[in-house]
């Protein structure tokens, strides 16, 4: 069995945020890729109407998890809200130990 943690996230695009949105997701790509050696995966969808965003991402174990959310919440999270959520947002599985819960600061 692996320890991979993923999740697939469904987000309605904020009305006239969709260009902020393409912007923040080519600099959480670049950051992500220079700073967190333990995501696997972190791919993007937007639907043709520019109205859905999917979001995939896979982490090397639960520490990788909980790294990638300490490190996302005081660089993106309020400007990844602010554009992406229009009151949906949907979560696929995940399996992290709530243990490694209890270091993010939320």
């Amino acid at each position: 069995m692996t320890e991979n943690v993923y999740w697939v996230i469904e987000l309605a695009v904020s009305p006239g945020c969709f260009e902020d949105l393409k912007t923040l997701n080519a600099e959480l790509v670049e950051a992500t890729q220079k700073n967190e050696p333990g995501m696997l995966d972190n791919h993007w969808a937007i639907s043709d109407d520019r109205q859905v965003c999917h979001i995939y991402e896979r982490f090397q174990d639960s520490a990788a998890v909980v790294s990638h959310l300490q490190w996302f919440g005081p660089n993106f999270s309020e400007r990844f809200i602010i554009s992406s959520l229009n009151g949906r947002a949907g979560f696929g599985f995940a399996i992290v130990p709530v243990s490694d819960l209890r270091t993010i600061p939320f």
